[in-house]
């Protein structure tokens, strides 16, 4: 609706681009966005600066994010409250999403749990706001992912790797469940804030230095327990 032209069932396969689909003012800009079974490809700077998109909907057939070191393709888009990312993305790496939700009236949830095998690097979630995070198994997180995002609880899928690299730095995070987590690199959560107490399972078998430090005076953590016997 907001094209001049006939977006093709081959364009949405090659990866549609901003200039295609755009066009519109800021203000002026959807409120529902879906990426349907025909697609397979999104472009960098598809939906960025869309400040009125309140749902994103990505089909389980896109398999690739054009230009993935710096994507962007949802940048800015701050009123999201509906997020459903399908489950043929197996790697993200880059800016996918930033301050998403951060203006939202409902927070979305960012669920990740079918996305098996999935690798999250550099900053994907930067400055996004979301309810529940739920991550899938198999998982490769390394770089600053969610830094300085706010995230309610936060959750792992089995055998995940949270490597060196800071992937929550100064994050806000309400409740952390590290179970099925199998290691956790230095700095993971560094300077993040929120939480007052963290259980680490036995699944964990190497934790790194300086996981949880803080940097400034953000800390709110006041116990941590080691399920080990």
């Amino acid at each position: 609706a907001t094209s001049a032209d006939t977006i093709t069932s081959a364009q949405t396969k090659s990866g549609l681009t901003n200039a295609q689909i755009s066009g519109t003012t800021a203000t002026q800009t959807p409120v529902e966005v879906t990426f349907g079974d025909c697609c397979q490809r999104i472009n960098s700077s598809v939906c960025s600066g869309w400040t009125q998109l309140t749902s994103i909907t990505i089909s389980d057939s896109v398999t690739a994010l054009q230009n993935p070191s710096n994507n962007r393709a949802f940048y800015n888009c701050c009123r999201v409250e509906k997020l459903n990312i399908g489950s043929g993305i197996t790697s993200i790496n880059g800016i996918l999403m930033y301050q998403v939700g951060s203006s939202a009236n409902t927070k979305p949830d960012l669920d990740l749990s079918m996305n098996n095998g999935l690798t999250l690097s550099n900053t994907v979630f930067h400055y996004c706001n979301f309810n529940k995070v739920k991550l899938p198994k198999n998982l490769s997180l390394s770089g600053t992912v969610f830094e300085r995002s706010k995230i309610n609880s936060l959750s792992f899928g089995n055998n995940t790797v949270i490597s060196s690299g800071m992937p929550f730095n100064f994050t806000e995070i309400s409740v952390v469940n590290l179970n099925n987590v199998v290691s956790i690199g230095n700095g993971a959560f560094n300077s993040s804030y929120g939480y007052t107490d963290i259980d680490i399972p036995s699944s964990v078998e190497y934790i790194g230095n300086n996981v949880f430090y803080n940097s400034g005076n953000t800390s709110t953590l006041t116990s941590v327990t080691l399920n080990y016997t």
